[in-house]
């Protein structure tokens, strides 16, 4: 049994010489042809990312991701079809601007034809010619995977992501997975994106009893309200099993200290939960009325061991109230590892407490 072929694209190939070569279309048949002769292969990935290249504006142009359009999903899409043991699927085209819903669509035909998937990673960030369209089209194909365990997400900067349909519709299959395991979704500065996101996702998150990893990142959502928190607080109570929790809500200043109250309460139900890391920073409307729920959650968690809390920039929570928030988490028995991130130093934390 083959266990694996990937693809790749890495960032220590990046360079100034104009005359490196350029990975075209016509690699990606050549990857297809591969692809039928390895019928037993368990997973299966293209990496194509820009991904911590720090000179970001000097490759911003690179002639190689220029080259990736929908043309290269429809061969992988293809060769999908011809792996009878395949399990997994890891697809990353981070800035890949010529990739549109016309490709995403070729990926969810193909998802519907192959044998169920226990894992599946998707990175589409800065493709900003994704539309809630090419959502639909790979919703279909994800309907067939109700086994999946592992679902990773990422629609960073999709800007024409919107929610002129009913329901997100990625959200929407979550409610079919019955086994999930992990769930990460990142969807950072969809701007579109209103509580109708949290909503759904709260629905779906419901009598999901095998979960036990979540990373969710919903910076820079203007438009989330502390409605949107109250629902997705209400599927974190119907959850017990959670371990790991990381949630992003940097820069959503439609958020208050009622949101933060609905938040704690699902938190609070979390009773196995061993790590938490909130990120709150840059929400000018959170105060230090917001932190004593919180606080007095997060005390109920008896087998929390490391715990990250960032109220940078969140300037109506007062120096006093953190201090004093800080020492009462510190009564945590189980906790080992506590950083407070607070001020206009985001980078260091504020209080931390450190024990082996």
């Amino acid at each position: 049994m083959v266990e694996g072929v990937f693809y790749s694209i890495k960032k220590n190939n990046f360079n100034n010489d104009s005359n490196r070569p350029k990975t075209t279309n016509k690699d990606m048949k050549m990857f297809t042809k591969t692809m039928k002769t390895a019928k037993n292969v368990r997973r299966i990935g293209i990496e194509c990312s820009k991904e911590l290249i720090e000179k970001m504006v000097l490759y911003q142009n690179d002639p190689r991701f220029d080259e990736f359009d929908d043309e290269v999903l429809k061969y992988f899409s293809e060769g999908l079809q011809r792996l009878s043991c395949l399990q997994s699927i890891r697809l990353n085209l981070h800035y890949c601007k010529r990739i549109t819903d016309k490709g995403v669509k070729y990926l969810g035909e193909a998802l519907k034809r192959i044998r169920p998937l226990k894992s599946i990673y998707l990175d589409f960030s800065s493709c900003k010619n994704i539309t809630s369209q090419g959502l639909k089209d790979l919703k279909e194909g994800l309907k067939r995977h109700g086994s999946l365990r592992y679902i990773d997400i990422n629609l960073d900067s999709c800007e024409r992501v919107t929610e002129k349909v009913p329901k997100n519709y990625i959200v929407e299959c979550l409610q079919r997975l019955r086994n999930l395991q992990t769930l990460k979704l990142n969807f950072e500065l969809c701007f579109n994106m209103t509580d109708q996101v949290l909503k759904h996702l709260g629905k779906a998150l419901q009598n999901k009893k095998s979960m036990i990893s979540m990373v969710l990142k919903f910076n820079r959502l203007t438009k989330l309200t502390d409605e949107g928190l109250k629902n997705l607080s209400e599927g974190l109570q119907s959850l017990n099993s959670l371990l790991f929790i990381d949630l992003h809500l940097r820069l959503c200043n439609g958020l208050t200290d009622e949101g933060l109250k609905y938040l704690s309460q699902g938190l609070q139900a979390q009773s196995s939960l061993k790590s938490l890391s909130l990120d709150l920073s840059c929400c000018e409307n959170i105060a230090s009325k917001g932190l004593r729920p919180l606080g007095a959650s997060l005390q109920k968690l008896t087998f929390l061991q490391s715990l990250s809390l960032d109220f940078s920039l969140c300037n109506q929570v007062t120096e006093n109230r953190v201090k004093f928030f800080h020492t009462n988490l510190k009564k945590i028995k189980s906790l080992k590892s506590l950083d407070i991130y607070w001020g206009k130093n985001w980078l260091n934390p504020f209080l931390t407490l450190h024990n082996s």
